[in-house]
């Protein structure tokens, strides 16, 4: 490899490393943290996770070590060391090195869209060393079997992708049957996958964790729950691009790729990366979140599209350090190792010091934030093991709608019925830039009052006799409510202008604000 491509190489790796050091901003990582400190102070392995309990642990002890900055750095160096997987796994398969950097764009781009702290990012490390390891073993058998046994029993105590390793050595041990049954192989060539397959099983008998959650989690996976069914990383690719507008170009092109590999050279690939990349690019259709591992198979997808002349070609050289220079100019690469704005930081703040008396009504996204920062207050929307009558009351609560009954309309009765007396709302949503709702409901509710607001949570507290005091030293114009939607919707704005419903969420709430025309 010349100079050039090396500081080429090096150029890529530092762009992308830098831009994974945005802030944390996954809900998620404080119910992580929650489970990482009960499991390590008190030594109890909860029965819901039990398949990531050391990946919650390990993110716990980082946390108390390093706080907000080393999760993020440890986000960054799991993402890049990924990318370094993939790019020897490239050069050792023959790909060049403009191929290589051209391939690793799919899953450098992907990882961007998957900030993630939970043990899923370690999962995004794990997969493409057991796929090397896989590959290893179909060409040259040797100990790289029996190297995955320790690599299962890591990864099944880290977290539930482990289940994508086990799928992967299955569509390897398949292809060898196959292989078998048309009279290209034998069963001696078949030894080594054998021993694959024989050593996930063993695996699981060494987790029983794991072995009691895998029935949860496959029923989880064909029949997701209505909880799971309003989180984004559920939907499809299709679902995302035609109702959010979030296109994911990454997986598209990496499927298309795949798609020009198989009907151009199909006859030439090995029947593993031919079922391999069928079965991983057709899985996201189950859910986004499995989009990464799919554009992880890069070194796949290369052979079967990467062309030798790439590495004679001024043309694409120079094309690459355009794009290079494009991204470090235009892509906002701002390093932020601590929390995001989305987080209501600076109102639960405000909780804590007035003390409102009630349960509290919360977005659910914030539901693992408030069970780390705020453990006291009691929640509406738990972390986890939320009923199915609680989802739908959130839902009809938040949306504003449901029949009349004798106590009003559903979602205040809802709001009566669970003695909900604290609001913690964003006033738009971070998913669909939508406003909610209840906003403009509560507007003419004359027992709940405004008495926090800022640029990234609204508090509202009903007029009950223990929060009489509260509300008077606290009360705000509830008009105040759509200066937060205006102050949240620009900021969006900024990050992902095309995102449909912000622009006109920023017209409505400045329609609101409008002084009434009184004749």
């Amino acid at each position: 490899m010349s100079r050039l491509k090396r500081l080429l190489f090096l150029g890529f790796l530092t762009a992308f490393f830098l831009s994974y050091l945005g802030p944390i901003i996954e809900g998620d990582f404080f119910h992580h943290l929650v489970e990482g400190r009960s499991i390590w102070e008190g030594g109890d392995i909860k029965a819901g996770f039990p398949t990531q309990w050391l990946g919650q642990v390990m993110l716990y002890l980082l946390w108390e070590v390093s706080g907000w900055g080393g999760i993020v750095f440890l986000r960054a160096v799991v993402y890049t060391t990924a990318l370094l997987v993939l790019y020897f796994r490239m050069r050792k398969d023959g790909v060049g090195a403009l191929g290589c950097v051209f391939f690793l764009l799919l899953p450098a781009y992907m990882f961007l869209s998957f900030p993630s702290e939970r043990p899923q990012m370690l999962s995004f490390l794990l997969f493409p060393l057991c796929v090397y390891l896989l590959e290893r073993a179909r060409k040259a058998g040797g100990k790289s079997p029996y190297l995955l046994l320790p690599l299962f029993v890591l990864w099944g105590n880290i977290h539930p992708g482990f289940l994508l390793g086990v799928a992967a050595v299955w569509i390897y041990f398949i292809a060898g049957l196959i292989r078998i049954a048309l009279g290209r192989a034998s069963f001696k060539d078949l030894k080594a996958t054998a021993a694959i397959a024989l050593l996930t099983a063993l695996a699981f008998a060494v987790m029983p964790s794991a072995l009691k959650s895998l029935p949860g989690l496959i029923l989880s996976f064909i029949h997701p729950s209505p909880y799971m069914e309003t989180i984004q990383e559920y939907l499809s690719p299709l679902s995302a691009a035609l109702e959010l507008g979030e296109y994911y170009p990454a997986y598209w092109l990496a499927l298309l790729l795949t798609a020009y590999a198989l009907i151009s050279g199909g006859k030439k690939m090995p029947l593993e990366h031919i079922l391999m990349l069928v079965f991983f690019g057709l899985l996201p259709f189950k859910g986004l979140r499995f989009m990464p591992y799919f554009t992880m198979l890069s070194p796949l997808i290369a052979l079967g599209t990467a062309r030798k002349d790439w590495e004679e070609s001024r043309f694409l050289f120079f094309g690459f350090i355009g794009v290079l220079v494009l991204w470090l100019v235009f892509v906002p690469v701002r390093p932020a190792p601590g929390l995001s704005p989305e987080f209501p930081e600076k109102a639960v703040g405000f909780l804590k010091k007035a003390g409102p008396r009630g349960k509290v009504f919360n977005y659910h996204g914030w539901a693992g934030y408030l069970s780390w920062a705020f453990p006291e207050s009691r929640l509406f929307i738990p972390v986890s093991g939320s009923l199915q009558d609680v989802d739908e009351a959130y839902d009809k609560i938040l949306r504003a709608e449901g029949a009349m009954t004798f106590a009003g309309p559903e979602w205040r009765a809802l709001l009566e019925a669970y003695g909900l007396d604290v609001i913690l709302i964003p006033g738009a949503s971070p998913v669909t830039g939508r406003m909610y709702p209840l906003v403009d409901a509560l507007q003419s509710e004359t027992d709940w009052y405004l008495i926090y607001s800022d640029e990234s949570a609204n508090i509202l507290l009903r007029a009950t006799p223990a929060n009489r005091e509260t509300i008077s030293l606290n009360s705000l114009p509830k008009a105040n409510i759509y200066l937060q939607v205006m102050a949240q919707t620009e900021r969006y704005l900024k990050d992902d202008p095309k995102k449909p419903g912000l622009k006109e969420t920023l017209q409505t709430a400045k329609e609101r604000l409008q002084p009434k025309k009184t004749f």
